[in-house]
């Protein structure tokens, strides 16, 4: 087996920065601003990534490249972190701190080492049980102790291994939006020569069922804010209600749930699963099944949404109502065209359900071997064989 040495992280890198202190931009004008909350799901997607109004001198001192990493460096999150793989026109924000690792060694490995027990055990050990605010300095982050082979070959092999299971898990999240992309296009289609128009609540009513934490078991399906995407219908993450402290809505699987704290951050989707879901969003279920895709691209248009954050309550977090969603007037093809509608709808659903699943089978398997395989516990060729056979 290859020797495996023992280094401190910022001896691999070739620089360590901070990143732009500014706010996003609600307009899509300048680079995307990668911030922590874009970094800490299991579903990375640079579409959902605002924009920043960064000087040209900024955008450049501050710009993503491939091979990259950043690292949330306070909040909970402390210590998460991010390798990137061919980003747009990109900077990160101040509170991620960016890492340039030596050529000579594979930045995705090291990529995969920050996600490991050998440094998540190491920030945690830093961190300690600060009261306060949790954070960690770039200069902390990286006095981290790191167990590495010494041979480039086998760093390669490794980060190889787990970039399998990563790039598939790309690729069905590529599947996700190219649905959601074509539901919306067919639902503009659909919508040329209409006339007719009808109130939402005709085809949609609002699902009042509440589950006391008494009631709730430990394994329940728990959706919240945090795991919905911004404006993508399909619902890739959820949790389980064990932590779960306060009452919560009832969902099936065939709901829609509509995000209504903030609504502009346009959180809608389709539910997966069975489940309970924060009372932050609306479950909504369609009157009649054939009716389903027109409502979910109704809640999930721009104009509902646009609605709902108008007439939202509250100037700083804005909540919507059910009773102003309800009323609101959307397009309305009739009965034949809706169900044809519903279709098409319903096998893209379909596909993304089953990416979903996948997803989240191949991230299972990726935790499983990332420990073992970064510690040498598990032989390469016998992780090889596992990930050959996921994929």
């Amino acid at each position: 087996m290859s020797e495996w040495q023992v280094v401190r992280l910022r001896d691999i890198c070739d620089s360590v920065d901070y990143g732009l202190t500014a706010s996003a931009s609600k307009s899509e004008v300048g680079p995307k601003f990668l911030r922590i909350t874009d970094i800490v799901g299991s579903n990375f997607d640079w579409s959902q990534v605002p924009h920043v109004a960064a000087t040209s001198s900024q955008a450049e001192k501050y710009k993503l490249r491939h091979g990259d990493i950043v690292i949330a460096r306070t909040g909970a999150t402390t210590g998460r972190s991010k390798w990137i793989a061919d980003p747009p026109d990109a900077v990160f924000a101040s509170y991620l701190v960016r890492l340039k690792v030596n050529e000579k060694i594979n930045s995705r490995f090291v990529g995969y080492l920050l996600k490991s027990p050998q440094f998540t055990k190491y920030v945690a050990g830093v961190l300690g049980d600060k009261s306060a605010q949790p954070n960690a300095s770039a200069s902390t982050l990286t006095a981290a102790k790191l167990s590495l082979p010494s041979e480039r070959a086998i760093q390669d092999t490794i980060a190889d291994i787990l970039g399998t299971l990563d790039d598939k898990i790309a690729v069905n999240n590529r599947i996700l939006t190219t649905a959601d992309d074509t539901v919306r296009a067919i639902y503009a289609m659909f919508q040329r020569n209409i006339t007719g128009q009808l109130r939402i609540d005709e085809i949609g009513a609002l699902v009042k069922e509440t589950v006391s934490v008494a009631q709730l078991g430990d394994s329940e399906k728990y959706i919240g804010l945090e795991h919905m995407p911004r404006r993508q219908m399909w619902l890739p993450r959820w949790d389980t209600s064990s932590a779960v402290t306060s009452a919560k809505a009832r969902f099936s699987a065939g709901d829609i749930l509509f995000g209504k704290l903030r609504p502009y951050f346009h959180k809608v989707g389709l539910a997966p699963v069975d489940g309970v879901a924060s009372t932050d969003i609306l479950v909504v279920r369609p009157k009649n099944k054939h009716f389903r895709g027109w409502l979910l691209a109704a809640l999930s248009s721009d104009e509902v949404v646009a609605h709902a954050s108008a007439v939202g309550d509250g100037t700083r977090m804005p909540r919507a109502k059910w009773a102003d969603l309800a009323k609101f007037e959307i397009p309305w093809p009739g009965e034949q065209k809706a169900q044809e509608f519903e279709w098409l709808t319903a096998s893209l659903a379909r596909k993304a359900e089953s990416s979903i699943s996948e997803n989240r089978s191949l991230s299972r398997l990726r935790d499983t071997l990332l420990p073992k395989l970064v510690s040498g516990e598990i032989k390469i060729r016998d992780a090889e064989k596992v990930a050959e056979d996921a994929v």
